[in-house]
């Protein structure tokens, strides 16, 4: 286990006992690639200040979306018609 001291200004008992940096960063990876925490929660978990507002974009997996919603930024997965050979 590693300690990270609390930063000046930060809220009361941030500098929390973790677990090891790979179970860490593992439950980071799950946590952002499922969508339940953006890159800035990351970072103020870890003490670090946030990127921006960029930063508090969280991610939707495609498979969890509801059956018959269209796919958005994605390119087209029906096949495009073909022109008359004529």
């Amino acid at each position: 286990m590693w300690f990270i001291p609390s930063r000046p200004g930060s809220r009361p008992g941030s500098g929390l006992l973790r677990g090891d940096v790979v179970s860490q960063f593992n439950a980071f990876a799950q946590g952002r690639q499922w969508g339940w925490f953006s890159v800035n929660d990351i970072r103020r978990l870890l003490n670090m200040d946030p990127i921006g507002p960029e930063g508090d974009e969280y991610l939707r997996p495609v498979n969890m979306t509801p059956a018959g919603t269209p796919a958005t930024g994605a390119p087209s997965q029906q096949p495009q018609p073909r022109p008359n050979q004529g």
